[in-house]
């Protein structure tokens, strides 16, 4: 009989210690970039001539990290709580908030403006190696990267 319980207690102490490992990661609150700092600093500029150098180089250093980047405001769009950032040569660093954060940094993002962001750099688009010798890409492919649970960088 005291072997059953002492079953019975290991299997409960068991559960009990299962339940709360799932319970904290279950309720545990993402990481954003207002809870720490920029690993790296950068220019608009700098990080894309970074991405067109070396792309997978980049992402692989940078991916899921807090990084600050540093330009002027090309848009401001506050029905999706995002900035985008003028990186010259047809290139782009879209940069989107919380709701709350936005709201409380809304009235200094002005188009045209400089400004600092640091978020968590989650991709990019358009620095694909393209083999093709396919002669009707006339048109320069707009270059992105992207950033999110953005702040300001103070």
């Amino acid at each position: 009989m005291k072997k059953w319980k002492k079953i019975a207690w290991s299997i409960f102490a068991i559960g009990v210690v299962s339940a709360g490992v799932i319970l904290y990661f279950a309720t545990k609150k993402p990481a954003t970039a207002e809870d720490s700092e920029p690993v790296a600093k950068f220019s608009t500029t700098e990080f894309i001539e970074k991405l067109n150098t070396n792309q997978a180089t980049v992402s692989a250093t940078y991916m899921d990290k807090n990084i600050a980047v540093s330009g002027n405001v090309m848009e401001v769009n506050k029905n999706q709580c995002s900035l985008v950032l003028d990186a010259g040569n047809n290139a782009i660093i879209t940069c989107t908030f919380d709701s709350a954060v936005f709201a409380k940094h809304a009235e200094t993002f002005e188009k045209g403006k400089p400004t600092s962001i640091k978020g968590i750099y989650f991709g990019c688009d358009g620095f694909e190696k393209n083999d093709s010798n396919d002669m009707m890409d006339l048109l320069p492919q707009q270059k992105s990267a992207m950033m999110k649970t953005c702040s300001v960088n103070k």
